[in-house]
């Protein structure tokens, strides 16, 4: 990343915006609270206010929620700069004792000695809608030089993938703690409350935002049997698709768009997107919960609003929390590990260990401690999967296609495990969709509460 030294002098904190209008000779009159020096280039520094980017220079856009406890803050707020480096820190030189605070990317474990968590989070919204939390933490600071720190903590994907740089606030004094500390786990869960139904059984919740799913299933002790959400797309029972070669560029065209819900009745409601603008394709869904039992039957509905045909497959993914133990399974009919097996092409022999051909299925354990990815598939004609746990087995059906062509082999029934998340999923046949046409694949989610074991067949 290029750097240059910027040295930047603020008349007041409380008058920031009007910085840039005084004339040179005003500046040298006025007390300089703090000077900015070798930062690198692009910076920018304003009053914090909701709308503000989280970080100059991203490919996307992002837009800061302002709290009110941080009304009156300055904020220093950086380029991205190269991602495969850690996010950029800079040196303040103070003339007069301040509160700093740095809002932390949530991205692998930067060195944050000497910080205090304040017990809050700024929140911002990304391109795709999602919220993000970063932690606050903060230092009072006596006049002199502070050396605001890099952001060294990162995660591989594909590379090496750094967090952005911390965005720097500055008041006179240090915000009221909050009477608690805030839970990210909670501003998830407010974030994608959407409309509930429920039953003395089963409480489903469904999100319009930032994407349509279902983003929670509770048993009556109040269990859920989903990943939360929590700023990624992996969480909750999403609608992709398929094309005739499988997985491709249209999968998740559908699972990013925003939604309106209506209520239709107390156990039933409806869900519609706008039209995609890439693709033509909307989704609308029709959620109907049991009265009298843990039962959830979901409708997955797609229009072609576009003006030329498209082939495609509705395939259904439940996604759960591999903390959660235990392992998924869908009906099989005998086979080798071969014919199932659908990445990677070869496992180690730990992550086979995982991977269970039982009479009438096939089984995944989670979680491993192998790192591996893995994904096997099945055609069978009972239809269902499973997320079992030690409190239960949640079940996906989905009537097999008779006569249909399913991509992807063939395979109806599909199980994925990662380190972070694992799905159930169902496949449909692929169906040609002419401009104004649709198509749905129907979805029934049970749930069970007991004991069970997960100790392979012999």
């Amino acid at each position: 990343m290029s750097r240059s030294v910027f040295i930047l002098r603020i008349v007041s904190l409380g008058l920031i915006a009007a910085w840039a209008a005084l004339a040179p000779a005003a500046l040298s009159a006025r007390p300089e609270p703090f000077t900015v020096v070798a930062a690198p280039s692009g910076l920018t520094v304003q009053p914090l206010r909701a709308g503000l980017p989280r970080c100059q220079s991203l490919p996307w856009p992002s837009a800061i929620e302002a709290p009110p406890e941080l009304s009156g803050a300055t904020a220093i707020i950086l380029p991205r700069g190269d991602a495969s480096a850690p996010g950029a820190g800079l040196t303040l030189r103070l003339t007069q004792p301040a509160w700093i605070g740095l809002a932390v990317h949530d991205r692998g474990a930067p060195d944050l000695t000497g910080w205090t968590d304040t017990g809050r989070f700024l929140a911002w919204t990304d391109g795709n809608g999602d919220l993000r939390l970063d932690q606050l933490v903060g230092r009072l600071v006596p006049v002199g030089e502070l050396v605001i720190p890099a952001h060294t903590g990162s995660v591989d994907n594909l590379g090496q993938l750094y967090g952005l740089p911390h965005l720097i606030l500055m008041r006179s004094t240090p915000p009221n703690p909050p009477a608690a500390p805030e839970s990210r786990s909670a501003r998830f869960a407010e974030f994608v409350s959407g409309l509930t139904l429920g039953n003395a059984h089963l409480t489903v919740t469904v999100s319009a935002r930032p994407h349509l799913r279902i983003a929670a299933l509770r048993d009556s002790a109040g269990r859920d049997w989903l990943r939360f959400y929590d700023g990624d797309t992996f969480w909750g029972i999403r609608t992709w698709l398929m094309e005739p070669d499988g997985q491709g560029p249209l999968a998740a065209a559908l699972a990013t768009l925003p939604a309106t819900l209506t209520q239709t009745g107390p156990h039933t409601l409806t869900a519609e997107t706008a039209p995609d603008p890439a693709t033509g394709l909307s989704l609308d869904w029709t959620v109907e919960l049991a009265p009298d039992r843990p039962e959830l039957r979901l409708r997955h509905t797609v229009r072609n609003h576009g003006p030329a045909a498209r082939t495609l497959a509705l395939w259904s993914i439940v996604v759960v929390d591999p903390a959660t133990g235990g392992e998924t399974a869908a009906a099989a009919e005998p086979a080798p590990l071969a014919a199932c097996l659908m990445a990677p092409a070869s496992l180690s022999p730990e992550a086979a260990r995982s991977v269970h051909l039982r009479p009438g299925e096939i089984a995944l354990e989670i979680p491993s401690a192998s790192p591996d990815a893995i994904k096997v598939g099945t055609r069978h004609p009972d239809g269902w999967v499973e997320h079992r746990r030690a409190d239960g087995v949640l079940r996906s059906w989905v009537a097999f296609p008779e006569g249909g062509t399913i991509p992807e082999g063939g395979r109806n029934l599909t199980l994925y495990r990662s380190p972070r998340f694992a799905e159930i999923e169902n496949v449909g046949a692929l169906q040609n969709l002419a401009p104004g046409d649709t198509t749905s694949l129907d979805q029934t989610l049970t749930l069970t509460t007991l004991s069970f074991s997960t100790s392979p067949t012999p």
